[in-house]
């Protein structure tokens, strides 16, 4: 018996994998054509902040998508049923709009002009989108703070403890290289993408140690 929910845990989890890395796939490599005449693609730090923002655009589609359809949502998120989702659905709304704002203000950022590109959205039009997504992410962080239990809470801080660590460790090195004249500082964008990207990575690390990534 054991081995049957087993097998069906990793079915789930397969399932649940490829289908992620494929719609991914799919989506930025339309977004990438569909945008590589409007926006400067060549340059590496619009590209990590488009790929970075579509990411966790993604994310938050399907945790949103789940938690308006719960039946749906026990199919390709990790939890026991849909009855758990109707449950925990205070927790999975605000964590999809997190993703949503941070992919929205990533690609708002990436599809500015530069190069020979006029860009998809102006300076100005980013600027806003930017900062509209940046206080709501702060005003969501501060709401969802007295929402969370303290598991919760208790993830979130080690998660951040640890990208903090991390991008202390990578950026510090880096700067420290380019001071001296070993690399090329890393642009304004390229930053912000590789933290949003070390901010998720900590993570799935961390609740990967937990355990709660484990097929369910």
């Amino acid at each position: 018996m054991n081995q049957v929910l087993d097998a069906a845990k990793t079915r789930k989890l397969v399932l649940q994998t490829s289908s992620g890395a494929i719609v991914g796939a799919v989506v930025t490599y339309f977004a990438l054509e569909m945008g590589g005449g409007a926006a400067d693609f060549e340059d590496p730090a619009r590209l990590a902040a488009v790929a970075a923002g579509i990411v966790y655009a993604l994310m938050g589609a399907f945790v949103g998508l789940g938690a308006i359809v719960p039946g749906a949502g026990a199919k390709f998120l990790n939890v026991e049923d849909a009855d758990e989702i109707v449950e925990e659905r205070g927790k999975f709304a605000p964590a999809a709009i997190a993703c949503l704002l941070t992919g929205a203000l990533l690609i708002a950022l990436a599809l500015t002009p530069g190069g020979d590109q006029p860009g998809a959205l102006t300076r100005d039009m980013a600027a806003l989108v930017a900062v509209a997504a940046f206080a709501s992410l702060v005003v969501l962080g501060l709401w969802m703070r007295g929402q969370i239990d303290e598991f919760n809470r208790s993830l979130s801080t080690e998660s951040s403890a640890l990208a903090l660590h991390v991008s202390l460790l990578l950026f510090g090195g880096w700067a420290a290289l380019a001071h001296l004249g070993y690399v090329e500082w890393i642009a304004p964008l390229g930053l912000l993408a590789a933290y949003a990207m070390i901010q998720l990575a900590a993570t799935f690390w961390v609740v990967g140690r937990r355990g709660l990534l484990v097929p369910r």
